[in-house]
């Protein structure tokens, strides 16, 4: 009578547990996938530090997306991913500055990626106070790119880094029309490169003034 009794107690104690520990997850901040925010409501960043710029990225899950629009290569396990981004963006650098004739710079651009366009749009907010009027943008002041997982290609990414080349590779920087046309000019020649090269995954468009200042 007693090994029931004990029985049933354990059992209960099982099933109690279970509920339980269904009830944390189901309450606990999705840290690993979905990123973390801090008492002011804003993204905590992680990031990847490379030879020619600094990536800061939410969450694993957005570094994954981030390498699909980017990089246009299989999936890579998580210890390979942070290497293969890295010689992806640095190399992406190295070919906008080239078509723009544009060497010699020094320091790292950095490069923050947001989930969508409403966190895109708060930064825009919070940066220019007003409401956003862009896709994505770079502002020189921060020598930071502002992009987002949802409206990303690599044409795109190509352009501000080309922005922030552009801005210091000039002792002044040219007029916003003048740098568009450049930015432009990289961005068109790495999507026609692309094309030529059948690569039809996640083919961008060719579309400029993706910035605002």
């Amino acid at each position: 009578m007693s090994m029931n009794i004990n029985t049933r107690h354990n059992k209960s104690q099982t099933i109690f547990m279970v509920f339980f520990s269904i009830l944390l997850l189901s309450a606990a901040p999705e840290t690993a996938v979905s990123g973390t925010l801090d008492t002011n409501n804003l993204p905590v960043w992680e990031k990847i530090d490379t030879q020619h710029t600094i990536i800061y990225y939410q969450c694993f899950k957005d570094l994954e997306e981030f390498n699909k629009k980017v990089n246009f290569s299989a999936p890579i396990k998580k210890s390979g991913l942070a290497n293969s981004i890295s010689d992806e963006i640095d190399a992406l650098f190295k070919r906008s500055q080239q078509l723009l004739g544009m060497h010699g710079f020094v320091n790292k651009i950095k490069v923050k990626i947001f989930k969508n366009k409403q966190q895109l749009d708060d930064a825009y907010f919070r940066t220019y106070k007003k409401d956003a009027d862009a896709r994505a943008w770079y502002t020189h002041e921060r020598l930071t790119v502002f992009i987002q997982l949802n409206d990303l290609h690599k044409g795109m990414l190509a352009h501000e880094l080309a922005h922030a080349i552009i801005d210091h590779y000039m002792i002044i920087p040219p007029p916003e029309e003048t740098a568009e046309i450049l930015a432009g000019y990289v961005d068109i020649h790495l999507v026609e490169s692309m094309n030529k090269s059948g690569n039809d995954k996640n083919k961008p468009d060719s579309a400029q003034g993706y910035s605002a200042k």
